[in-house]
């Protein structure tokens, strides 16, 4: 069984917050569910249109998911509008006699990453925009594309929707090489200030994503082993793949996302331990109806900046997680761990 928190905001074109959604499926915090449009949110509510009528609702009334979905929706109001109007261009759908809206998202995304390996920007930039335009979050990579291919006014709109929709660190904008002619653009300083502004309140937005896998027919009054997913710099807590693999080894898997939100689908980690353990506490809570975590048998495994954190995490407090799993370990502040009070044991090897 799969349980997802998650909202992936997209589409071809910005759409604004305050607009009209299309009718969804709502489900209450005791399991009911109604179709209704999304109207508006505020920090602790939501309200929605049924039958022609309004109603609004506390987040503790929804379920994860819709609190997640509204948690979106509330930051994304509040981001600023950005500051060059640009109309895009729509890309050929076809390639080599190919339709490429018959692909699926994740498909187009790994043929446009092997043609821009190829150098063959263009044919990225297409692939990338069907990409994003069937569901993935890549936008910031169709702007690095466009800028490769000389469209620099399709590539300045889609940086400005990276930063609304994905999330954009401004710092690594200001450096990364595939943007290096829109930074000679004259409206570049606006562009940039509109990126520091946006990733700033994506930071301070609250959002979290926490996600749930256990095996098929678990029953949560159940304890059982968990491998909690902490995942790297400017990813999400994707683990909608584990099914099997719970349900095979008998575990439930929990992924997290980073301390600090940087846009709907983009976190990273505190590099602060004691923010961090939070982080992970807050997202066992959140699950705390649907798991019981086996005692001595919870696990962390990561990836880049979520293995650094695993490592670190799993050495700081052994009588709390039974080890880790590090997969190419790295961050970008160098690791505080021997100055950190330990828990558990006298003596411990790093």
């Amino acid at each position: 069984m799969t349980y997802l928190i998650r909202f992936t905001y997209v589409g071809l074109w910005f759409v604004l917050a305050s607009a009209p959604s299309p009718a969804r499926t709502w489900t209450s915090s005791g399991g009911k569910q109604i179709e209704a449009d999304y109207v508006r949110a505020t920090e602790d509510s939501v309200t929605i249109r049924r039958a022609g009528k309004e109603f609004t609702l506390k987040l503790d009334q929804i379920s994860p998911a819709d609190r997640a979905f509204v948690k979106v929706k509330y930051a994304t109001s509040k981001l600023p509008k950005p500051p060059i109007s640009i109309r895009p261009s729509k890309l050929d759908s076809t390639h080599e006699g190919r339709d490429l809206k018959s692909l699926d998202g994740r498909t187009l995304r790994r043929l446009s990453s092997r043609y821009a390996a190829r150098d063959d920007y263009e044919a990225a930039a297409k692939h990338a925009f069907w990409s994003v335009a069937a569901g993935e979050d890549l936008s910031y990579n169709l702007s690095c594309y466009l800028a490769l291919a000389g469209m620099k006014e399709d590539a300045l709109y889609w940086l400005q929707r990276a930063a609304i929709t994905d999330g954009v660190d401004p710092g690594w904008a200001n450096e990364d090489s595939d943007l290096r002619s829109l930074r000679e653009d004259a409206r570049w300083e606006k562009v940039h200030a509109f990126l520091v502004e946006t990733s700033r309140q994506w930071s301070t937005s609250g959002l979290t994503i926490t996600n749930l896998v256990v095996p098929e027919g678990h029953d949560p009054q159940q304890a059982i082993p968990v491998a909690v997913w902490l995942h790297g710099f400017g990813a999400d807590p994707e683990i909608a793949g584990y099914q099997d693999l719970a349900t095979e080894l008998g575990i439930a898997f929990l992924g997290v996302s980073g301390t600090v939100p940087h846009g709907p689908s983009s976190f990273a980690w505190a590099n602060d331990h004691a923010k961090d353990q939070r982080r992970i506490d807050a997202a066992f809570a959140e699950v705390e109806d649907r798991l019981k975590p086996e005692a001595g048998k919870i696990a962390l495994f990561g990836f880049s900046q979520g293995a650094a954190t695993s490592a670190e995490l799993s050495a700081l407090h052994p009588g709390r997680y039974a080890g880790a799993i590090v997969m190419s370990p790295g961050s970008q502040k160098p690791s505080r761990l021997p100055d950190a009070p330990k828990e558990g044991t006298d003596s411990l090897t790093y």
